[in-house]
């Protein structure tokens, strides 16, 4: 029990590394096979895969307006970073930059490995009717014939629709997979169906081109379809602490994910200069609309002028002079406050409107330098364009757009009652000037009729030809201020290439070669743990702690059984010399050596073993006997190429026959053979008779070897009365045909028949296949070809000469010549 305990232990305890990697060299070309395979796959694999790339551009967005309100706490720089991301990733903005690029047709070339979208360099373009819906999102084969000559065809798909570009409606195809298209036609000649209308002609540019027996491919796109696939850009900022954004895209063709950065950042500044110019046309329409009025007033008021110089052609004297000059001024200033009316009223007309519309029109605009109210629009101003902002981002239920409605609300109330307050301050200046008006007119009046219309008249002209001039002005400053309009952003970097995001072929190739490593690194380790062959010593000694008395080499030529005495320096025959010489170590009671060999099952070489080894001693000068115990099924004679007959072991148990009548000479010196006869019906009676106990004494006195092949003992246990007869006890294993299990047979062995001289034979121990030969050496001390046995190894110089010799490596067995 307690050597079972330490058994189990080491199990559990021991790993052979050295044996394992002794395995992996000896599968060096496996290893590499499996990593170059890999490798294949992986090449293949990032041919066959679609590339993706990255680009990118910078911009630095600037907010001068916004810098005014920071002392008041209305402007948050990093909000307004947030917003412009906003309106940079609208689906606004990329709608206006896919229609102003040439995106509607895809072209395609199909390679060797797969379909690849073109860019540049197209040989020909797909020019389509507009008044015509085109099939859409599916591929159109063109397959050149000539230079001039190509076919077209489509098949159907349920993918496919209609679409019509001059109103971006999409309509269904009835029965789309039953469609089919073919048409041979000539560059420029128009292809029309039903379901599309295009022409292909010949890219100037490329005239040179072969395009014989060349296939492309080209499909139409359609607008929503192109903004779902590019309004995926990357915003962000480069830091926390700067304006500066980075705007990047990925996709399978870089010069066109350039062309769309590189649009989308140009539409980007012309969105926020028509923000800008807002102000400017706001400020020119307002004062067209005034202009238009005063030059009605000012056209009639020359046409009664000039009736009046030709009806009446008076002379005004100096105090009527003085007296007009003074109703000119008093006029002049009630048309400025008239003006202010206007504006004021128009004011009040904006803020009932959603204040969406357009920017309020500044009041020093105007001519109105009231510092509040100035104040007062521009925050309004400020409030609307970031109200704008977040409605592009977020929905008009977010709180945050309510709160800030409710600002702009409470802003609007209070302009609403500062323009109310400065209406009343008009209307009570005019009143005024209405009542100098009235006294200096009452002075005029005193004059001739004729002169005082005259008068009258003329100062009408110049107040309104004044105010004129001076709308005139302020129009012509507006409109400088439109010309010389930029944009507060600016693009620092334009798109380019950053780098190739997949296939990541350095990682892919590091993985394949890992995994081409790993593969049969693990397959050999998931052989070592589900094999339960024996292939190595440690093996055996996991399973027992009997020794392991030595190791017979496989026997290269499988029908020569008597190999010792037909080829006595081969390795098998030095293996079997070692073995003999281990044997001398385990005391024996007697002169003469009884050894019963045994094995678990059929197959294991025990009859093969028992034979060389009794001839190893034959031809070491000893007294040797076979004794073929295996009365069930028999080998001895066959392998001495020597008929079995009814004169055997089971004929001399029975007393039929005596020993001398049973003994066969084997036709080699100093061996002598007992077959077993005809197969009893009860072989274990037998052999646990006591003639069985006779014989063996009788041996005794006749040879110096006795040797017993026995029935395998984990089939019968015919092995175990032989056991008890015999001075030493030889179980039989073979390499990667014996089950680890096995082993355990031996230890069982010892503790029904308390044998001490119990040792183990490694048969069949192939040196040259898979590194097996390697498992049996190393640390253990055991090798052939320089040194055998259980410790107490020989050089064995030239006893290889009688082995066939295979090739050495992968290479030489494969394509080496066959050496006679």
């Amino acid at each position: 029990m307690e050597t079972k305990e330490k058994i189990q232990g080491h199990r559990e305890e021991f790993i052979d590394f050295r044996s394992f990697f002794f395995k992996l060299i000896q599968n060096w070309y496996f290893i590499a096979l499996s990593v170059a395979v890999a490798l294949f796959i992986a090449h293949y694999y990032i041919q066959y895969k679609q590339p993706i790339y990255k680009v990118a551009a910078t911009m630095l967005i600037k907010d001068e307006k916004g810098m005014l309100f920071m002392e008041q706490g209305l402007y948050r720089p990093q909000l307004n970073l947030n917003n412009e991301i906003g309106i940079l990733s609208s689906r606004k903005l990329a709608e206006r930059t896919i229609r102003g690029l040439d995106f509607q047709v895809s072209y395609y070339r199909q390679g060797r490995f797969r379909l690849t979208e073109l860019y540049k360099n197209i040989p020909f373009s797909v020019h389509w009717d507009t008044a015509h819906a085109q099939l859409a999102n599916i591929p159109f084969h063109v397959d050149f014939l000539t230079n001039d000559r190509l076919v077209v065809s489509v098949n159907g798909d349920d993918d496919m629709f209609l679409y019509d570009y001059s109103t971006d409606q999409d309509y269904a195809v009835p029965n789309p997979k039953a469609f089919q298209f073919s048409k041979e036609v000539r560059l420029g000649e128009p292809v029309v169906h039903d379901y599309f209308s295009f022409t292909i002609t010949r890219n100037p540019d490329l005239l040179e081109m072969d395009l014989r027996n060349l296939n492309y491919q080209f499909r139409f796109n359609a607008i929503s379809s192109l903004i779902n696939e590019y309004n995926t850009v990357s915003i962000s900022p480069i830091d926390n602490e700067s304006s500066i954004i980075k705007i990047a895209l990925t996709s399978p063709v870089f010069h066109k994910a350039i062309s769309y950065v590189n649009e989308l950042c140009e539409v980007y500044l012309q969105n926020d200069l028509e923000y800008i110019n807002r102000k400017s046309l706001s400020t020119i329409e307002f004062i067209d609309l005034q202009l238009s009025e005063l030059q009605d007033s000012i056209g009639f008021i020359q046409r009664e002028l000039q009736s009046i110089r030709t009806n009446n052609m008076v002379d005004i004297d100096a105090e009527l002079k003085s007296s007009y000059t003074r109703m000119d001024e008093i006029r002049r200033e009630k048309a400025t406050e008239e003006v202010k009316v206007r504006y004021y009223n128009f004011l009040l007309d904006y803020l009932d409107r959603d204040l969406t519309d357009q920017d309020i029109v500044a009041p020093s605009s105007m001519g109105i330098n009231d510092a509040v109210l100035n104040r007062l629009v521009m925050e309004l101003n400020q409030l609307i364009v970031e109200r704008q902002s977040m409605l592009q981002t977020l929905p008009a239920e977010n709180p945050r757009v309510i709160n800030h409605k409710a600002k702009v609300d409470m802003t609007r109330q209070t302009l609403r009652h500062t323009i109310n307050n400065m209406l009343q301050l008009s209307d009570i200046q005019i009143s005024t000037l209405d009542s100098r008006i009235t006294e200096t007119r009452r002075e005029i009046n005193r004059l001739p009729a004729a002169e005082g219309l005259l008068h009258n008249v003329q100062r009408d002209y110049q107040v309104n030809d004044q105010i004129f001039t001076y709308l005139k002005e302020k129009r012509a400053e507006a409109a400088i201020s439109l010309a010389s309009n930029t944009s507060n952003h600016q693009v620092i970097d334009q798109a380019m290439f950053i780098e190739k995001v997949s296939p990541k072929e350095g990682f892919i190739r590091m993985v394949a070669s890992v995994a081409g490593l790993m593969f049969p690194i693990l397959l050999i380790l998931m052989g070592d743990i589900f094999n339960n062959k024996i292939t190595s010593r440690a093996d055996i000694e996991e399973y027992t702690q009997v020794p392991i008395l030595g190791f017979i080499i496989h026997n290269d030529d499988p029908d020569d059984s008597t190999v010792v005495v037909n080829k006595p320096n081969s390795t098998v025959a030095e293996s079997l010399r070692s073995i003999r010489t281990n044997l001398k170590y385990f005391k024996t009671p007697y002169d003469s050596t009884v050894i019963s060999i045994t094995s678990s099952v059929s197959g294991e070489g025990k009859t093969f073993c028992s034979v060389n080894l009794a001839s190893i001693f034959a031809i070491s000068g000893k007294r040797t006997v076979l004794v073929s115990c295996d009365l069930r099924k028999p080998k001895v004679l066959t392998e001495f190429n020597i008929a079995n007959t009814e004169r055997g072991l089971t004929a001399f148990l029975i007393g039929r026959n005596t020993l001398d009548e049973v003994v066969v000479e084997s036709g080699h010196n100093n061996l002598t053979l007992i077959p077993s006869g005809p197969v009893p019906p009860n072989p274990a009676e037998l052999l646990e008779s006591q003639s069985m106990a006779d014989l063996i004494s009788e041996l005794r006195s006749r040879y110096d070897y006795i040797v017993v092949d026995t029935s395998p003992v984990g089939l019968v246990s015919d092995a175990l009365q032989i056991m008890k007869l015999a001075d030493i006890s030889l179980f039989v294993v073979r390499q990667n045909y014996s089950v680890k299990s096995s082993i355990m047979l031996v230890n069982d062995i010892v503790d029904m028949t308390g044998a001490k001289n119990m040792g183990i034979i490694v048969n069949d121990v192939n040196i040259n296949k898979k590194g097996y030969g390697h498992y049996f050496k190393g640390k253990y001390g055991y090798g052939y070809g320089y040194g055998y046995g259980y410790g107490y190894g020989y050089g064995y110089g030239n006893y290889h000469a009688d082995t066939v010799k295979k090739g050495g490596g992968l290479w030489s067995r494969l394509f080496g010549r066959k050496k006679r």
